[in-house]
C-alpha cells in the first residue's frame, strides 16, 4: 500500500498490516478462492478509498505423493511390513506424507484399513490378522500426500490429496505341519507316513529319520495336504521345518515305522530212510512264532505237491515218506510276514530193504564132516545177520555176498533177520535144514582059512541102502 497516511491505513477485511522494511504489506486471513473478494483501503485524511477485487478462481494443487516400489510383497504373520517410497514426493508447507493400507490397485483409495506416517507396520502388534485384514488377500500400500489433519496424518477427506499406485501386499499365515501315521510292516512292504499342513500352499518341509541327516531331507512345492511318504525303512520319522511362500512355521508329531524281517526256513541236509519207514526233516526257522510252513515235494516227473504245517518252536520237524526233492515253498510267521522265496532243496532217498536167501535147499552132512551154506544178500554191505544155528543164537557179519557159512553139525539154520549198512532191517525167518548122517561101522566077519582053490564067505548081511567097497578087491565076488 502506498500513498496517503500510512499511520492511518484501514483495510476492511481481516488480516495483518505490516510496514515490513518501509513498504506497507497487508496479508489477509485465508480466503475462499471460489467466492472471490472485494476489499478497500482508506486513511485518516479521507482521501480515497482505494479498492481491490479478487475474482473467484481455482488454486493450482502442487501436492504430489511421489511413487513407491511396486514389487509385490509376501509378508509373514510374524514379520514387519515395510514398503519403499522413492522419495520423489512434492509437499506444500502444510502438507504431510502418509502411508495407507487399502484395497484398490489404482491410484485412488479404496477401503482404507490402516494409516501410518511411516511406511512400516509390525504385523503382530500393529495389524489385526485375521480380523480387519485377512490372510491370502491382496492389499495395496500407497503413499498419500495432502493437508495435515492436525494429528500428523493426511486429511483423507480433503479432495486435493495425491495418492500413489500401491505396492501389492499379501499377508501369509505361518504354516503348521504335523507328521503322523507309520506302523508295523514286513520287510519289502511300505507304510504311509502322513504330513498334514495348515494354511496356504505351496509348502516346503524337511524331515529326518532317527535324527538324520542333520539338516533333514527337503521336499518342495507341495500343493495338496496331506503329503504321503511311502516308508519302507524302520525308524522314527520327525519334522525339522516347514515353510509356505517364504514364511517359516511350526512342526509337530512323529511317525514310528517298525519293519519285521521276513521269516526264513532251511531244511536239514540230504538224507535217506529205509523202505517202509519215514524220515524227519528239521526246519530251522527265523521270525516270530507261530509259523505256517508250506513244504513242496518234486517227485522227479514234473509233479509237485504241497503240504502246510504250523510250528510253535524251532526247529520244526517235517516227516516224509517219499523220496527225491523237498523244499520250503513259503513261510508266514506270527507277524503276518510272508516269504515266498523257495528255499534250497534237499534230496531224500529211499534205501531198499536188504534180503538174505540161501542159494540151495536143505542138505546133509556126515558126522565129523562140514558143509558150506551160501547166503545171497542184497542191500548195502556189510550186513549183520541174526541167526539161530542148530538152536544157538548167533550174530554174524557178512562183508560180501554171497556169504559162506560153514557148518559141522546137523540142525535148522535160521536167518532170523538181516540189517544192512544203511541200518535197514528185515525179518527173514529163512530156514535151511542140514541132516547129519552118522558114520557106518561094518564088520567083515570072523577070520577064515582057505585052501588053495577053495572059496568062502566073509562079511555081514547085505543092506541095500549101503554100498560096499572091499580092499583088496582082487579075488572077491561081492555079488554073493
Amino acid at each position: 500500500i502506498t500513498g496517503g497516511d500510512p499511520a492511518t491505513y484501514i483495510v476492511d477485511i481481516p488480516g495483518v498490516l505490516d510496514d515490513g522494511t518501509g513498504t506497507w504489506v497487508f496479508t489477509s486471513d485465508p480466503l475462499d478462492p471460489a467466492t472471490g473478494t472485494v476489499f478497500t483501503v482508506t486513511d485518516g485524511e479521507g482521501c480515497g478509498p482505494a479498492m481491490s477485487t479478487i475474482d473467484p478462481f481455482v488454486c493450482p494443487v502442487l501436492t504430489y505423493s511421489g511413487t513407491v516400489d511396486l514389487e509385490p510383497l509376501i509378508v509373514c504373520e510374524d514379520a514387519v511390513l515395510t514398503i519403499v517410497p522413492n522419495g520423489n514426493e512434492i509437499l506444500d508447507d502444510d502438507d504431510v506424507l502418509s502411508f495407507v493400507i487399502h484395497d484398490n490397485p489404482a491410484s485412488t483409495l479404496g477401503i482404507v484399513y490402516y494409516v501410518n506416517n511411516i511406511p512400516t507396520w509390525d504385523v503382530t502388534t500393529d495389524l489385526d490378522l485375521p480380523g480387519t485384514l485377512s490372510y491370502g488377500v491382496t492389499y495395496y500400500v500407497s503413499a498419500v500426500a495432502g493437508d495435515d489433519d492436525g494429528g500428523g496424518m493426511v486429511n483423507l477427506g480433503n479432495p486435493n490429496i495425491s495418492v500413489s499406485q500401491g505396492t501389492p501386499v499379501v499377508f501369509i499365515e505361518s504354516p503348521e505341519a504335523d507328521i503322523n501315521g507309520g506302523g508295523t510292516i514286513c520287510e519289502g512292504e511300505t507304510v504311509e507316513v502322513f504330513i498334514d499342513f495348515t494354511n496356504a500352499a505351496p509348502w516346503t518341509f524337511s524331515y529326518q529319520l532317527d535324527g538324520l541327516p542333520v539338516g533333514g531331507i527337503e521336499i518342495t512345492d507341495i500343493a495338496v495336504s496331506p503329503y504321503v511318504i511311502d516308508a519302507s525303512v524302520a525308524g522314527s520319522y520327525t519334522l525339522v521345518s516347514v515353510s509356505s511362500n517364504g514364511c517359516d512355521g511350526s512342526v509337530s508329531g512323529n511317525a514310528d515305522v517298525i519293519v519285521n524281517p521276513l521269516p526264513t526256513g532251511s531244511l536239514s541236509a540230504d538224507g535217506s530212510f529205509c523202505e517202509g519207514s519215514s524220515y524227519d526233516l528239521n526246519i530251522d526257522l527265523t521270525g516270530t512264532p507261530d509259523w505256517d510252513v508250506t513244504i513242496g515235494h518234486d517227485d522227479g516227473d514234473g509233479y509237485i505237491t504241497f503240504s502246510t504245517q504250523t510250528y510253535a518252536a524251532t526247529p520244526g520237524v517235517f516227516t516224509v515218506t517219499d523220496s527225491l526233492l523237498w523244499f520250503v515253498d513259503s513261510i508266514e510267521d506270527g507277524n503276518g510276514c510272508v516269504n515266498d522265496a523257495d528255499g534250497l532243496p534237499v534230496v531224500v532217498t529211499i534205501d531198499p530193504l536188504p534180503t538174505a536167501t540161501y542159494t540151495f535147499a536143505d542138505t546133509s552132512l556126515c558126522t565129523g564132516s562140514a558143509v558150506d551154506l551160501f547166503i545171497d544178500l542184497t542191500g548195502s554191505g556189510p550186513w549183520t545177520l541174526a541167526m539161530t544155528n542148530a538152536g544157538i543164537a548167533e550174530s554174524l557179519i557178512a562183508n560180501t555176498s554171497p556169504y559162506t557159512l560153514t557148518v559141522t553139525a546137523g540142525g535148522d539154520y535160521v536167518i532170523d533177520q538181516v540189517t544192512d549198512d544203511n541200518g535197514c532191517l528185515i525179518i527173514v525167518n529163512n530156514i535151511l535144514t542140514v541132516s547129519e548122517t552118522p558114520i557106518l561101522l561094518v564088520d567083515a566077519g570072523a577070520d577064515i582059512e582057505l585052501c588053495s582053490g577053495d572059496t568062502g564067505i566073509i562079511g555081514t548081511a547085505d543092506n541095500p541102502a549101503y554100498s560096499y567097497e572091499w580092499d583088496p578087491a582082487e579075488g572077491l565076488d561081492d555079488n554073493l
